[in-house]
């Protein structure tokens, strides 16, 4: 009996429920960790803008296969002439390119009517709306954020005299690090079959440009390490920008060195932003 009532006893101060000064100190610290966590939480959560940013990109380099397939393998124009406003180039169908018009022309920047237009612009008839030119994150008042490596496409506004419009590669004169417009050291590449090297899974086609370099269609990305000519966007994750590349996928790549974040241009030595980037623009012939 005595012994059963002991049981009972101790039984009865194991199974005590808990004191309210108990219950708020576990209140308290559950606060606490919560409030330690939220923080984290948030900045692990993904960014929205950033899936719509490679959703756009994506949707243009579709549209920019869709055109070669169309086209005997030949990629679309990607030689819209710097600085030049669209409505001065007459006849009006010696403007097309894949993304016609500059950033830099004040009518034009802001004018999505040429990305619109399917007698200049390439890809709108694959694409049906303009809006995949510019990144959600771009708070710029520009209608196109993108731009294309200056490897990649044809010679449209500017054809050789012995080359039908269209059909040859573009030149490529920044590859070098030194403006060059006659340099034949570096790859381009005017049809998809002729991207070898680097694969179509190494060589980036568009990109997003930092807004004090964005003008025309072209993103003059040197292959050689060490030079700033146009420069990348850091829209995404504080200091990444989105790329495309030739077989489809998309990155967003995050930049390591704070010249290419905040751009000065020109020489940057041990950039290893440069070095990434130039082992993805072409090759050497």
């Amino acid at each position: 009996m005595n012994t059963k009532m002991s049981v009972l006893r101790d039984k009865s101060k194991n199974d005590r429920a808990f004191t309210l000064v108990e219950l708020l100190v576990v209140m308290a610290v559950l606060a606490l960790l919560v409030a330690m966590l939220l923080p984290a939480l948030a900045n692990s959560q993904p960014d929205s803008r950033s899936f719509r940013c490679m959703n756009n990109q994506r949707q243009l380099v579709v549209g920019w296969r869709m055109y070669a397939e169309d086209n005997n393998d030949y990629l679309a124009g990607n030689d819209f002439p710097f600085l030049t406003a669209v409505g001065s180039i007459i006849p009006q169908s010696n403007a097309a390119n894949w993304a016609p018009g500059s950033m830099a022309v004040s009518g034009d920047s802001t004018n999505i009517a040429h990305l619109k237009n399917p007698t200049i612009a390439q890809l709108f008839n694959y694409l049906k709306t303009a809006d995949v030119y510019k990144c959600p994150a771009d708070k710029n008042p520009f209608v196109r954020s993108v731009s294309m490596n200056s490897a990649v496409g044809t010679r449209w506004y500017s054809p050789p005299v012995s080359t039908p419009r269209g059909q040859a590669p573009v030149e490529g004169g920044w590859l070098p690090g030194t403006y060059n417009p006659a340099q034949t050291t570096w790859l381009t590449y005017a049809k998809f079959s002729s991207i070898a090297r680097p694969s179509p899974a190494n060589l980036w086609v568009i990109m997003d440009e930092h807004p004090n370099s964005i003008n025309d269609s072209v993103a003059y990305i040197p292959a050689v390490p060490n030079i700033l000519v146009a420069v990348p966007a850091s829209y995404h994750d504080g200091g990444a920008a989105g790329l495309v590349f030739a077989d489809g996928h998309t990155e967003i790549h995050r930049w390591q060195d704070p010249r290419t974040i905040f751009p000065v241009g020109g020489s940057s030595p041990n950039n290893v932003d440069t070095v990434w980037l130039s082992q993805r623009t072409s090759a050497l012939r």
